[in-house]
């Protein structure tokens, strides 16, 4: 497959609305009360009732044992970036200042917490990019979270954030294989999505270099080739590599389609999301079952204890 090239500009697709644009909410609808109750109860509340969300990446080098390796999960860094994220949309649709201030306060703390190379992670130095976790995921979160939060609220710092984790990203991996030797590829690779938006706010040819790099790795076994196979009109769950996780990656197909006008990348983004909603409209109320494409929307999805009990409850209510 050939490189992706820079072509004429076109809109992105990160804040379809625009980051511009502002909303009104009935103040005595449902929606209104429940997007309130979120923002005080959850959004602006869980940096305090949940220290270790930044405490981690603050101590990454100095907290550290062989239990502690042991007991923390391989996706522990994503969780900042998808609370940025959720933040950043609710900011946007509420405007509340209680919210902005919270959101502002730990973009701060990203900020002082990311080396100077542009790493932000809750792993020490001395593990960065281990095979063990999945470190360029928890960088992808992150990236979305600065930049949504950079377009909505024009702040520098956090832009800065996604900038240098688009420098340190591009200048360790510049060749093939170098982060597929990482694994977790459903995962690590859906960073090609932010570096993808980076590149369409700066236009930097290094960020379209490793979005290239990451295009080609995706080709490698037992990676997902979610690209040619598309391109070849097999649907999303005919691959091997099917978990949700997967199409982060996947969006990268429709930022590059975008940024550079590539044929190919829209092409296969839009075989994958009809394929998605043909066969993945699942009557659970989500797309996918158990994590991970199934090829019919009537496949039952297996739950756990926690989550039958919630839905008897909700029956019983």
């Amino acid at each position: 497959m050939a490189a992706v090239k820079p072509g004429a500009e076109h809109p992105s697709i990160l804040s379809p609305m625009g980051a511009a644009a502002r909303y009104r909410f009935d103040p005595d609808s449902l929606l209104q009360r429940r997007i309130t109750a979120v923002v005080r109860h959850f959004d602006v509340t869980l940096p305090l009732s949940n220290p270790q969300l930044l405490e981690s990446f603050r101590t990454r080098n100095s907290r550290w044992d062989a239990e502690s390796l042991a007991l923390t999960v391989a996706w522990t860094g994503e969780y900042p970036g998808k609370w940025l994220t959720h933040c950043s949309e609710l900011w946007r649709l509420t405007q509340d200042p209680e919210l902005r201030a919270t959101i502002q306060l730990a973009v701060d703390e990203l900020a002082a917490c990311q080396a100077e190379d542009g790493y932000l992670a809750p792993w020490p130095d001395s593990r960065r990019w281990s095979t063990q976790h999945w470190d360029t995921w928890g960088h992808y979160h992150c990236m979305i979270g600065c930049l949504l939060w950079a377009d909505a609220s024009g702040d520098p710092t956090a832009l800065n954030i996604a900038k240098k984790i688009g420098d340190v990203v591009s200048g360790v991996f510049t060749t093939p294989q170098k982060l597929f030797a990482q694994g977790g590829l459903e995962q690590n690779m859906a960073i090609l999505h932010s570096v993808a938006c980076l590149f369409t706010r700066t236009r930097d040819p290094k960020l379209l270099a490793f979005c290239n790099v990451v295009l080609a790795e995706l080709q490698m076994p037992p990676a997902g080739d979610y690209l040619r196979n598309a391109l070849a009109g097999k649907q999303f769950y005919q691959g091997s590599q099917t978990r949700w996780e997967a199409l982060c990656g996947v969006m990268g197909f429709a930022e590059l389609a975008h940024a550079t006008g590539d044929g190919n990348c829209r092409a296969a983004y839009q075989q994958i999301w009809w394929s998605l909603c043909e066969y993945e409209r699942h009557n659970h109320g989500g797309v996918l079952s158990n994590e991970a494409a199934a090829g019919s929307p009537c496949k039952k999805a297996t739950l756990s204890r926690v989550d039958r009990t919630c839905r008897l409850a909700a029956i019983a209510t």
